[in-house]
């Protein structure tokens, strides 16, 4: 590498430690790494990841980590399409059957982007997607009346989304990637 692009890649780096959403920590072997060790909030790992697929692609830093946070930025899209997108339709209908559908897609998904990352992402997930496939059920079903209904989708299901927007993401402790085909791989 020429010597200035040592110094693009320390200004890169500095410029990793001045965004607060995150905690990195440099790689010992490796001195153009960057290991990602938390998010601040979910919320902040789309930026994050733009952010940091703009430093490897530009300064060819690696980043270690960096499938953790591309699964916590689809973790956190699927949130806000929950969120913003599939509750205000239902809102308007309470058993739209399309919405209704919609909403069960999201949890499957949301359920298996949260596998994933593991931690506290993974229980998180898991939990969120049990309350949104059970709300559809009881729409399917016609178990719950609309009141109940309601009520869920006012204050059950934003409020845990909200929860787990503003969680702090600890990565270091996450396990990796490919932790599930390892543990399938024994049996």
């Amino acid at each position: 590498m020429p010597a200035t692009s040592a110094s693009v890649l320390s200004v890169a780096v500095s410029t990793f430690a001045d965004f607060e959403p995150v905690f990195f920590s440099n790689v010992e072997p490796h001195p153009h790494a960057v290991k990602v060790l938390a998010v601040r909030e979910l919320k902040h790992a789309p930026a994050l990841l733009h952010l940091l697929e703009s430093a490897s692609s530009d300064h060819g830093c690696k980043i270690v980590g960096l499938r953790l946070v591309e699964n916590l930025s689809k973790l956190d899209a699927l949130l806000a399409v929950v969120s913003e997108g599939v509750i205000p339709l239902l809102l308007n209908d309470l058993r739209d059957p399309d919405a209704n559908r919609e909403l069960r897609r999201c949890a499957q998904s949301i359920h298996r982007v949260g596998r994933l990352i593991g931690g506290y992402a993974r229980r998180k997930s898991k939990a969120l997607a049990l309350v949104l496939r059970r709300h559809v059920s009881h729409v399917f079903k016609g178990t719950r009346g609309d009141g109940w209904l309601l009520k869920n989708l006012q204050a059950t299901v934003p409020s845990r989304i909200a929860t787990m927007r503003t969680h702090r993401i600890d990565l270091a402790r996450a396990p990796p990637p490919d932790h599930l085909a390892r543990s399938r791989r024994g049996r």
